[in-house]
């Protein structure tokens, strides 16, 4: 059988990725009549021995900062009718597309393909760039690399075959010193070979792409500049399309975003633009515009953008253009698409086009929830600033979403159609998965006393505790007291979701509530009490003993403490319940105020040393507790310690001084 496939694998001394690389190729070589090279330019002989575990043609390179060198090294090896090449530090996700195209024969009817090259921008593999490389070709004659770095395979032979299988690649992660010693390296080698091919446009695109991932705008700036000026007719196409694109991008990243859009605008009127790059150039002005307050052109520049971009896509021909990383995938990247949208019909609300805001809502992918849900604060924003077309605006979309149903729920919560309006919540608790969401319906449900059973049930422990705490913070503090009881109906199998809600609301409720002289102690009791029994349904008893006491939550520990001052109190012992409350106020800040509030009391009762040692001590603790905010950019919950403390000591300097400091610290805000 004819030898198909010949892959080239360029490796140096990286066994642990050499290996998972070579892991992910191994379907192509067990389906695919085919023949592995590694080209090896390491040292180490671990690596070469992992190597010969996969083929006895491993050729050793001595490294001499020359990628083509390296590449053609294995090309002249191969015997396979094409070739595919890949880095050690790349991994093939899925190989069945490859396989299927040598497989079914279609590789007879295409000269070359590519994959897709996936770089990620952090490692936790959330954020990333695809990059169609230019990794296979049918061997011909002349076939090479040219270019010490960032190499490139010439000649290129049609027709091209862009797959969707992609290679995951984190060499350009920013946060590793590879990453930055692949910059240091690349910079100066690209730089010396422009000096030497001073034509050669391919140095000048690798070079601004080196700069722009560094973030180096001006430097990026630059050199855009110098390879436009190389590239007047249309003999430099595709570079000149690339080059314009990104020139168009370093500026939309500058200050001056007036500036920017203006050039990009004449950017957009040059001669020779396809219609990929205006796509691109329109999507930079409808950001820019809506940045700087231009409402009306970034509604044009939203409606040339959607008018082009249905034409390209009813044009076979022209949905497969790129210019390099420049593709119509690209283009249509949820972010960048969906974000566009959102900026044009903010846009048409800002000059009332209320028709065009409506458009452009109802190109959002409103049945999936998890693309629209960031903007959920954006469409709240618009329901204050614009009561009545947007109430029309969402009640004229014909989807069930999540946000919409919330929506009409408020319509007829201002209509006095309660019932309705309940209906509508609980049908929006059982769909969102927003936590954004979650959090404003858990609001709605406290308020309303509507039982929060369906989210209690949906809800993990950790997003239940932000959502509710979040929920529990917007509500005023006069309406606190008069939340319905039990909270949301929750007990039996949601009984700790419960206590956590109790303790959040009886919390707040302590913290901003006032409460009087004769209730203060009361509710600090009844608050200590809702977190123990949150605490003792979370931890094993064994964790309350003193060998593990450090091991509980600041809040746990506070707690404790708090009951057992309370019990010094009931007991008459005033001086050791103040001792047992300056210990625990540095656990748990947050209740700095309510622990000064009730010391406070205790002073001023009939004969009460206000000056004893447990007094002073717990100043010094209050006033640790006051830096530790002040410190953490807690502004403004400090300023209301630092308000209250200064009654309980007057004319201290040290507390003077942190006053100071508060505010010249958090006077931005």
């Amino acid at each position: 059988m004819k030898l198909q496939l010949t892959i080239s694998l360029l490796a140096s001394d990286r066994k642990a990725s050499l290996e998972r690389c070579l892991d992910s190729i191994r379907p192509i070589l067990e389906k695919v009549p085919s023949e592995l090279i590694i080209v090896f330019t390491g040292k180490d002989p671990e690596v070469e021995q992992a190597a010969l575990r996969y083929t006895d043609q491993v050729v050793p390179f001595r490294w001499n900062n020359d990628f083509s060198a390296a590449r053609n090294a294995g090309l002249k090896r191969a015997r396979g009718e094409w070739i595919l090449f890949i880095d050690d530090d790349e991994w093939f996700e899925d190989t069945q597309e490859i396989c299927e195209f040598f497989l079914s024969g279609e590789y007879k009817n295409y000269g070359s393909a590519c994959y897709v090259q996936r770089n990620y921008l952090a490692w936790d593999g959330v954020k990333y760039s695809d990059f169609h490389a230019y990794r296979m070709s049918r061997r011909v004659p002349g076939l090479c690399f040219r270019g010490r770095i960032h190499e490139e395979l010439t000649p290129g032979v049609e027709p091209t075959k862009y797959f969707q299988a992609h290679v995951h690649h984190y060499g350009y992660v920013k946060d590793t010193d590879r990453a930055g010693a692949k910059t240091s390296r690349n910079i100066p080698l690209l730089t010396e070979e422009i000096r030497k091919q001073p034509s050669y446009l391919k140095n000048y695109q690798q070079l601004v792409k080196e700069y722009y991932i560094e973030g180096q705008w001006q430097e990026a700036q630059d050199w855009c500049r110098r390879g436009l000026a190389l590239c007047p007719s249309a003999r430099e196409g595709d570079a000149r399309s690339w080059l314009r694109v990104y020139l168009a991008r370093i500026l939309a990243k500058g200050p001056d975003k007036a500036a920017a859009a203006k050039e990009i605008q004449e950017i957009l009127k040059l001669s020779g633009n396809p219609g990929l790059v205006r796509l691109v150039l329109y999507q930079l002005l409808v950001s820019l515009h809506m940045e700087i307050g231009q409402y009306d052109e970034a509604l044009s520049c939203g409606t040339d953008f959607e008018e082009l971009l249905s034409q390209i896509e009813r044009d076979p021909k022209e949905r497969g253009r790129h210019y390099g990383d420049i593709t119509l995938q690209d283009v249509k990247d949820p972010g960048r698409l969906y974000g566009g949208r959102v900026n044009c019909a903010s846009s048409a609300l800002e000059i009332q086009d209320f028709e065009k805001a409506g458009y452009f809502l109802a190109l959002l992918p409103w049945e999936e929830e998890y693309r629209v849900c960031q903007y959920y604060p954006v469409f709240d924003q618009w329901a204050e600033q614009h009561p009545a077309p947007v109430e029309e605006l969402f009640g004229g979309l014909s989807f069930d979403a999540p946000y919409l149903l919330w929506q009409r729920a408020a319509v007829h919560k201002r209509h006095k159609e309660t019932d309705k309006a309940k209906e509508l919540l609980w049908e929006c608790m059982g769909s969102t998965e927003s936590e954004y969401l979650q959090q404003s319906l858990i609001r709605e449900a406290l308020v309303w006393g509507l039982g929060l059973e369906i989210l209690a049930g949906r809800l993990g422990l950790d997003a239940w505790e932000r959502c509710t705490k979040g929920a529990v913070d917007e509500i005023q503090a006069g309406d606190i007291k008069r939340l319905p009881t039990p909270l949301g109906g929750l007990g039996g199998q949601y009984a700790l979701q419960g206590a956590w809600l109790t303790k959040l609301a009886l919390e707040a409720e302590l913290i901003k509530g006032y409460p009087g002289r004769d209730e203060l102690a009361g509710l600090l009791e009844k608050y200590c009490q809702a977190a123990l029994e949150f605490y003792r349904e979370l931890y094993n008893p064994h964790m309350f003993g003193e060998d593990r006491y450090n091991l509980l939550p600041p809040e746990c520990r506070f707690v404790l403490k708090g009951l057992e001052a309370l019990e010094c109190l009931d007991a008459g012992r005033l001086g050791e319940a103040v001792r047992i409350l300056g210990e625990a106020i540095h656990l748990y800040p947050a209740m700095t105020s309510v622990v000064r509030e009730l010391t406070r009391l205790l002073a001023s009762e009939p004969g009460t040393p206000t000056q004893g040692r447990e007094f002073a001590q717990l100043a010094v603790q209050m006033k640790g507790a006051l830096e530790a905010m002040i410190s953490q950019g807690q502004y403004q919950e400090a300023e209301a310690v630092a308000v209250q403390l200064t009654q309980l000591l007057p004319g201290d300097l040290q507390l003077l001084r942190l006053r100071q400091r508060l505010y010249r610290d958090g006077g931005s805000d």
